[in-house]
C-alpha cells in the first residue's frame, strides 16, 4: 500500500474528467497516465464531510478524522497505512515507512499523513540520504551493540514507569485514568516497536545496486523522483509493505522554467492568470512524475514474475480540495494497481443526503490489503465493485 498526499489539492479543471464511466477523456494532469489507462480509477465527490475547511483538514487524508476529534471517535484518528502496519505486524523490518519532500518546514501537524492509534502524529524521514542508509547501509558490529544496549535501556525505564503509573490508578478520577490509559497504550505501542526493532537488529539488510546522485540534488523538479525510487526499492526488497509520501510545502527552487514564485505560494492563486499558469505547470510535473512511479511498479517483477504494481495498491489524493479557496470538499482522489477493476471515472452524488464518504475508498483499500473490518472513519460500507 502507497499513499501520497498532494497536501495542497489541484487545480480542479485540468484533473478531474467531464464523463463518468470507462469512456472518460484524458484530462491534462492525467495525459502522462494514458498508457496505464485501465490500472487507475479517479473518483469524484468523495470527502470527509465533517473535516474542517482549510490546511487543518488536509492531515485527515487517511483517516477522515481531524486530530483534534481523535478522542471523541471510537477509533480515534489512526490513519489507514497504520491499520495495515498493524495487521502484517513484524513480517517486515518496518511496518510502514513515511518520507516527505517538504523538509523540515512541513513539520506542522497538518501537513503529517501518518496518525497512529492513540493520536500521535508519525514524524516522516525527508533526508534521502537518510532514507538510503536506513533501508540498505549495513549496521556496524559497535552500531549493533549500542542500539541493543539502548533498546535494554529502554525497556528497564518503560518497566519503571508502568510499575510508578499503576500505583497512581488507586488515586485518580476517571478523567485522570482515561489519561492514564492514553499514556499506557503509548507505552505498549514503544514496547512493541522496541521489540520488533531487535528482532530483525541482527538480520542483514537488503543489497540494492541502486546508488543516489551525488551531490544530492536541490530544486523540487531533481529530487521527487528519487523518492519514488527509494519507495519502490521499499517496496521491492519488503522491507516494508506500507509507505506514505507526503508533498507538502516547498520553499526551495523549483526547477521548472517559467515558475518563480514558492509552491505553497502559487496554490493561492485567486484565479490570478500568473500564478495560475505557473501552479499548473508544478502540478502537471507531479503527475508526470507520479506516471514514471506507476511505470516502474509496473515494470518490476517480483514473485512469479508479477508485476510490483498488480500487488500494490496506490492512492495519489490530497485532503484539501481546492487550495485557492482552502475547500475541503470533492477531494481529487485516483487509485491504481492492487489488481483491482480500474478503467474509469467514478463520480458520486453531491448532495449531503447521498454522499458517499472518501472513507468507503480507504475501508476498501483496507479490504484488498487483507484486511477484514466493516467500518472505518466515517465509512458508511466499502466499494465493493473495485475488488
Amino acid at each position: 500500500m502507497v499513499c501520497v498526499g498532494l497536501n495542497f489539492g489541484v487545480v480542479p479543471d485540468n484533473f478531474f474528467p467531464e464523463a463518468t464511466g470507462s469512456t472518460f477523456e484524458t484530462t491534462e494532469y492525467l495525459k502522462p497516465l494514458e498508457p496505464h489507462r485501465n490500472e487507475y480509477t479517479i473518483f469524484s465527490n468523495l470527502d470527509h464531510g465533517s473535516v474542517a475547511t482549510g490546511h487543518e483538514g488536509c492531515h485527515a487524508l487517511l483517516s477522515g478524522v481531524e486530530s483534534k476529534h481523535a478522542k471523541s471517535h471510537p477509533g480515534g484518528n489512526i490513519t489507514v497505512d497504520q491499520i495495515a502496519a498493524e495487521h502484517i505486524g513484524n513480517a517486515t523490518r518496518f511496518p510502514s515507512v513515511q518520507y516527505d519532500i517538504g523538509g523540515e518546514k512541513s513539520i506542522q501537524s497538518w501537513s503529517r499523513l501518518s496518525w497512529t492509534r492513540n493520536g500521535i502524529a508519525i514524524p516522516p524521514l525527508f533526508n534521502l540520504q537518510k532514507i538510503f542508509d536506513t533501508l540498505f547501509l549495513e549496521t556496524s558490529a559497535s552500531q549493533k551493540q549500542r542500539i541493543a544496549r539502548s533498546h535494554q535501556l529502554n525497556t528497564s525505564i518503560l518497566d519503571v514507569v508502568h510499575d510508578a503509573a499503576h500505583d497512581y490508578k488507586k488515586r485518580l478520577n476517571p478523567s485522570d485514568l482515561s489519561k492514564l490509559d492514553e499514556y499506557f497504550t503509548s507505552i505498549r505501542e514503544i514496547e512493541l516497536r522496541l521489540a520488533k526493532s531487535s528482532d530483525w537488529l541482527e538480520r542483514a539488510k537488503p543489497y540494492t545496486d541502486y546508488k543516489l546522485p551525488e551531490p544530492l540534488p536541490y530544486t523540487f523538479v531533481e529530487k521527487l523522483p528519487l523518492y519514488y525510487d527509494l519507495i519502490r526499492l521499499t517496496l521491492m526488497t519488503d522491507s516494508s509493505r506500507i509507505a506514505t509520501f507526503g508533498i507538502t510545502d516547498w520553499d526551495g527552487p523549483i526547477g521548472i522554467e517559467g515558475v518563480t514564485q514558492g509552491y505553497h505560494t502559487i496554490t493561492h492563486h485567486g484565479r490570478e492568470e500568473a500564478r495560475l499558469t505557473q501552479l499548473k505547470l508544478v502540478e502537471a510535473f507531479l503527475f508526470q512524475s507520479f506516471a514514471k512511479f506507476i511505470s516502474d511498479l509496473k515494470e518490476t517483477r517480483v514473485e512469479n514474475d508479477a508485476p510490483l504494481l498488480d500487488s500494490t495498491t496506490v492512492l495519489l489524493g490530497s485532503g484539501m480540495g481546492n487550495a485557492s479557496n482552502h475547500s475541503n470538499r470533492n477531494l481529487p482522489l485516483l487509485l491504481a494497481g492492487g489488481g483491482l477493476k480500474h478503467g474509469q471515472h467514478r463520480s458520486f452524488s453531491k448532495y449531503n443526503d447521498n454522499k458517499t464518504p472518501a472513507c468507503n475508498l480507504l475501508l476498501s483499500m483496507l479490504h484488498r490489503f487483507g484486511v477484514e473490518r466493516d467500518q472505518f472513519g466515517d465509512s458508511d460500507g466499502s466499494l465493493s465493485e473495485l475488488i
